[in-house]
């Protein structure tokens, strides 16, 4: 759908009913309420999120695009890094629920509309001639299923490597957890949510610039050391709890988080190129969407049996 579309469109209704589902969050009565909310949520952030911001990156910074969306993405560490503390505290002080009806508002009455006066589809001059050479395209021939790309090995291996990168990113939403199980307050844990973010705002723009500049192989080495020297120094954190320590598994996983957001479409659009990056980038994604299904509900499995993350990092070790 977006190869070729109105981006600027989807994403609007995507962040739209994104911002709808969050707020509605804040009244579900029951689990099975919740459950269907945040697959309306899922299913409608794919249009908000990160392809749709690939994509207009593609199309405006040829050439130098990996640096261009690691940009676009600290944006996200930067929203990491001032709402955490913010939004912990109105979670103590009003409730979960308010908190939930609090951001849902925000996304519907001040994200999606500053998406409609900021987002533009293409470069200026270049939107006409495109669309209407996608027009053509689309009345001249029928859009087809490349069965051949998946007796492709590179497919394989560049769709196995983000399979385990995606895994191995599942740290992010269990420091906090795994913080407070080691004693500390929540507060402390947001504090560290915020200094994680703060250092991914540079592991990003490095990690494009490196992508860019020294090729592939560089900007995943530098994104392999964080995750890898995170989940080691959180193993060791979870027998020897210390500040210090805590502090410096925080800062490898800024390094190691600017994978989730830079390794897909830097990867992607490096080993394919603009051409097929929307139909490449939707079949991987089925997988690394898969092993963040499966993930989470892994590592979490295994606290509540061994009440202790020492075996969960070891499994996240193995993994990245």
């Amino acid at each position: 759908l977006l190869a070729y579309k109105n981006v600027k469109k989807y994403m609007f209704f995507g962040i739209l009913i994104s911002g709808i589902s969050v707020f509605l969050e804040g009244f579900a009565s029951s689990v099975y309420q919740l459950y269907f909310l945040t697959l309306v949520l899922q299913l409608a952030s794919n249009f908000a999120l990160a392809l749709p911001f690939s994509i207009l990156m593609l199309r405006w910074f040829r050439g130098r695009s990996s640096f261009a969306i690691s940009i676009i993405f600290v944006g996200v560490s930067l929203g990491g890094m001032f709402w955490s503390s913010p939004i912990t505290a109105l979670i103590e002080a009003e409730g979960w629920r308010m908190a939930y009806r609090v951001i849902g508002l925000v996304i519907m009455l001040i994200v999606a509309p500053l998406c409609l006066l900021i987002v533009r589809n293409y470069p200026e001059g270049e939107e006409k001639s495109v669309e209407n050479a996608a027009h053509r395209a689309s009345k001249s021939q029928k859009p087809k299923f490349d069965k051949a790309l998946y007796r492709e090995k590179r497919f394989w291996l560049l769709t196995a490597g983000l399979f385990f990168n995606s895994f191995a990113c599942v740290a992010l939403y269990h420091i906090p957890a795994f913080i407070q199980s080691l004693g500390y307050t929540a507060a402390f844990a947001a504090m560290m949510v915020s200094f994680y973010s703060f250092i991914n705002i540079f592991s990003k723009v490095g990690m494009g610039m490196l992508f860019d500049k020294l090729g592939l192989k560089a900007g995943v080495l530098l994104g392999v050391f964080g995750t890898l020297g995170c989940y080691v120094f959180m193993f060791i954190a979870s027998g020897i709890p210390s500040v210090p320590m805590i502090a410096v598994f925080s800062f490898l996983f800024g390094i190691g988080l600017a994978t989730q957001s830079i390794f897909m479409p830097s990867l992607v659009s490096g080993v394919y190129g603009q051409e097929k990056y929307s139909t490449i980038y939707g079949r991987i994604s089925v997988f690394t969407l898969m092993a963040s299904a499966i993930s989470n509900p892994i590592i979490s499995a295994v606290y509540d049996v061994t009440k202790s993350y020492r075996i969960a990092w070891m499994i996240c070790i193995v993994i990245a």
